[in-house]
């Protein structure tokens, strides 16, 4: 298995814990199947229950976010190569910014070098703007935090997120659930009952989704037995009403 599906295992692993915590729901034993099985297999006594898991991102704005950390992470290794004093660095991009492929080197070498030239001395934090920019951090970058109010045992580079939260929408919950409506096919004979977990994930502005009254009162076309929703706004878990396709 490579990295990318141990990445993928291990957020899916992560989302079914806390839907089990904020669900209160309980199984005998999980275990986390190999394709073509669903991604989770749960028991309850003799029943064997399968679990699909899909995480939403609004699929533009992700693009987006993994573009943005791929340049923090080359300028932590730029940094990193040059020696300079450990320190955490929190990257707000500009909105609406979109980096192009060929401007990812010159981007990550840039922001290695202003980070570099403004460490803060020990104990203390700076905040960098278009003052301390140059033309192209100007126009990508809304500012840049640095701190050493820790001793830092190894840099810390992260990208920072914002902005404002939308609704749900039954018509996009509903096309997340046909997504996946075909996967119940394959193996529903196997399992007393399939469920798919929609995840609208807290960690990635692009995944951010408030549940309205509208979804929760919607019933959904759907050929899993149970869908759940587990929420980023509020931090919850709902059990969408469903009928058979």
């Amino acid at each position: 298995m490579g990295s990318k599906d141990n990445a993928k295992r291990t957020l899916e692993r992560q989302h079914f814990d806390t839907f089990l915590q904020l669900s209160k729901q309980s199984f005998d034993e999980v275990s986390f199947g190999e394709p073509p099985e669903p991604d989770v297999v749960a028991w309850r006594a003799s029943e064997q229950i399968g679990v699909e898991i899909t995480s939403f991102h609004r699929r533009s704005q992700k693009r987006d976010e993994s573009e943005q950390t791929v340049v923090v992470d080359r300028a932590a290794e730029l940094y990193k190569r040059a020696g300079a004093p450990n320190v955490g660095v929190h990257v707000m991009w500009a909105p609406h910014y979109e980096i192009k492929k060929r401007a990812r080197q010159p981007l990550a070498r840039d922001l290695a070098l202003v980070v570099a030239r403004h460490v803060p001395r020990k104990g203390m934090w700076t905040n960098l703007s278009w003052q301390n920019f140059n033309h192209l951090l100007m126009s990508a970058i809304d500012h840049v935090t640095v701190d050493r109010l820790i001793e830092y045992r190894e840099s810390f580079w992260t990208v920072d997120g914002g902005g404002v939260v939308p609704t749900w929408s039954t018509d996009s919950v509903q096309a997340e659930i046909d997504r996946k409506n075909q996967k119940p096919r394959r193996y529903r004979e196997r399992y007393a009952e399939v469920w798919l977990l929609l995840v609208s994930a807290f960690g990635a502005p692009s995944a951010w989704m408030e549940v309205s009254d509208e979804v929760r009162n919607s019933r959904f076309k759907s050929a899993f037995d149970r869908i759940y929703l587990l929420s980023s706004f509020p931090f919850d878990v709902f059990e969408l009403n469903t009928s058979s396709n």
